[in-house]
């Protein structure tokens, strides 16, 4: 049994909530959805710190979003993770601070040495010096002074004049302008690890009113996950080792492009094929604001 689609049970009272034990989350994260996640999944988020307690999430059954500290078994989990966090903050800051006693002890003792150091070969060179005096004959020369003759610098020679050769004129040519295109694109499905030159192209010339709405962009990811659903079960039907993969595409103005899909399916075909179909029946109106990248994710539970 595949299970790809939503699935979900109702919930009763906010504070004795009862989460289906395959349930099926989304997660709203500037404005685009995302998902479906494992209730194991957004529990590992929450211990990775890219979800909080404010983060809206929605069971997949339910049209509704709440932040996710209504939920109780996510708000203990946040609260063991917290604990958790404060406890590995205190012990980094108790080592950090035995680092930095450890070091001032240390500068305190190579200080001692180096001023000991200092002492012991000052005493010894001037006893040194004293022993060397004491032994030393005098020579019955009060003093003296040398001073050695200093010869006459030679005569400078002038420099004939002749004619200095021009220097050679360079040349100069008008040369065609290079320029970058903004953005790249190819034609068919790449793989994951090129989206490099697959992003989104920024308009900034473009006002609020020419950006593609948020309810469209939604509504282009739950037909684009609709269709995609069913490319991933005939994939699992075909191969049993199939767990799952992530779709990624761009919105642009009238048509979708730079699809991507991840490296587990390189080498299937057939999967790579039935999502361009499923993108290529989308319908995309025009539009002169920013393209959107938007990431399907696929799993399949056997």
């Amino acid at each position: 049994m595949w299970l790809v689609s939503d699935a979900a049970e109702v919930r009763t009272e906010m504070d004795e909530e009862m989460v289906p034990e395959n349930a099926e989350w989304l997660v709203r994260r500037d404005a685009v959805d995302y998902g479906p996640y494992a209730t194991e999944e957004v529990l590992a988020s929450i211990a990775s710190k890219e979800v909080h307690l404010g983060t809206l999430i929605a069971e997949i059954s339910h049209a509704e979003f709440e932040p996710l500290g209504s939920w109780g078994v996510f708000r203990d989990h946040y609260a063991e993770c917290q604990a958790r966090w404060d406890q590995e903050l205190a012990e980094a800051e108790a080592r950090r601070v035995e680092r930095r006693m450890r070091a001032m002890r240390m500068v305190r003792v190579t200080t001692f040495a180096i001023v000991l150091v200092i002492a012991l070969g000052s005493a010894g060179f001037g006893g040194w010096v004293a022993w060397r005096r004491a032994q030393a004959k005098s020579t019955g020369i009060g003093s003296g002074v040398a001073i050695a003759s200093v010869p006459d610098l030679p005569d400078l020679k002038a420099v004939p004049q002749g004619n200095v050769a021009e220097p050679p004129a360079v040349k100069t040519r008008p040369v065609s302008r290079l320029a970058e295109p903004i953005s790249y694109d190819t034609d068919g499905v790449g793989i994951r690890g090129s989206e490099g030159v697959r992003a989104p192209v920024m308009n900034f010339n473009a006002g609020s009113g020419e950006q593609l709405p948020e309810a469209k962009v939604r509504s282009i990811m739950r037909s684009a996950r609709k269709g995609m659903v069913g490319c991933a079960r005939a994939a699992a039907q075909a191969d049993p080792d199939f767990m799952g993969t992530k779709v990624r595409f761009i919105i642009r103005s009238g048509r979708i492009g730079s699809l991507t899909v991840g490296t587990e399916v390189a080498g299937n075909g057939a999967f790579r094929q039935c999502v361009k179909r499923v993108t290529q029946g989308i319908s995309v109106p025009q539009f002169r604001g920013d393209e959107r990248s938007v990431t399907i994710p696929l799993k399949v539970n056997r």
